[in-house]
């Protein structure tokens, strides 16, 4: 995880593409990493990861406010994309 850089609203969609891709992670940008838990109540994250993902989050948001793009957009694009994927929402016509 700590090589995953933040410099472009690429890297933005890299990065929450991941989430999904690596951790099966439905996701909301202003939760802490520490905060998601398994099934089980088990923690999805390790403090230290959690760390890593909070740094990388805080680098989106910033990448995106200089660059004067919503970053909930982009995610909301990006779940909708992923879920359209899985089945679990119609594909878009």
């Amino acid at each position: 995880m700590n090589t995953i850089a933040i410099n472009n609203i690429a890297d933005v969609v890299r990065f929450f593409q991941f989430l999904y891709d690596e951790f099966d992670l439905a996701f909301h940008p202003d939760d802490a990493f520490i905060d998601y838990v398994d099934g089980h109540g088990n923690l999805t994250f390790t403090e230290e990861e959690a760390l890593v993902l909070d740094e990388k989050m805080e680098e989106c948001f910033f990448l995106c406010e200089k660059a004067g793009l919503d970053l909930y957009e982009i995610g909301h694009e990006i779940q909708l994309r992923e879920f359209r994927k899985r089945g679990i929402l119609p594909q878009a016509a």
